[in-house]
């Protein structure tokens, strides 16, 4: 049902602005995408709950790729629907003195909608929503046995962003995702080159 009050509000969305669009242009932004994964909090969870001592290490960016079309509605202000993937953030622990080693795999997916505003002719602001999964894998090995689970987490997020054009085709940037997969301390930075067709 949710999905399809979305998609039901992004078709009335485009339908609204294709009205009035003065210009339709597609794009892609690749980059990095950087992100918390609380390894610390989680090594402490371990470290308590196993009376050990728990070791780790964690990615703090991968690769990311988001492809998009800008919807002109007037001279300064757009409607952006885009699509989002990254790569995938390892994080990583060990017991030293021990066989038991473990391995957390978290990437995430989606889409996002909003408005475009353009301060003036290079420098732009974004805002909206997204609706996104978060997937993580995990893996504990101990004594050579291996032990995994997944999980996928998925809901809406907002997202805020900055970027100036270099050239009308090229420009850099920054966006802020906030509640990636509905899950409110899963947010990411993703600073990224563009290429607008």
């Amino acid at each position: 049902m949710m999905k399809t009050t979305l998609a039901a509000v992004a078709i009335s969305a485009f339908a609204a602005t294709s009205a009035h669009a003065q210009d339709v242009r597609f794009g892609v932004e690749g980059g990095l995408a950087g992100a918390d994964l609380g390894g610390a909090e989680a090594a402490q969870v371990l470290a308590t709950a196993s009376g050990r001592t728990v070791t780790f290490s964690e990615d703090g960016s991968t690769g990311a790729l988001r492809a998009y079309a800008e919807l002109g509605v007037t001279d300064t202000l757009a409607v952006e629907f885009g699509l989002f993937q990254t790569g995938s953030m390892d994080v990583t622990f060990a017991s030293p003195g021990t066989t038991a080693t473990g391995r957390v795999e978290v990437d995430a997916r989606g889409f996002d909608f909003g408005l475009k505003y353009y301060a003036t002719d290079t420098v732009f602001l974004r805002a909206g929503a997204h609706y996104s999964e978060l997937s993580a894998t995990g893996t504990v090995t101990i004594a050579g046995v291996n032990y995994g689970a997944t999980v996928d987490e998925d809901g809406f997020g907002g997202f805020l962003g900055a970027g100036v054009y270099l050239t009308d085709n090229i420009s850099v940037g920054l966006t802020y995702y906030d509640s990636i997969g509905g899950t409110s301390d899963a947010d990411a930075t993703f600073a990224f080159i563009g290429y607008r067709f």
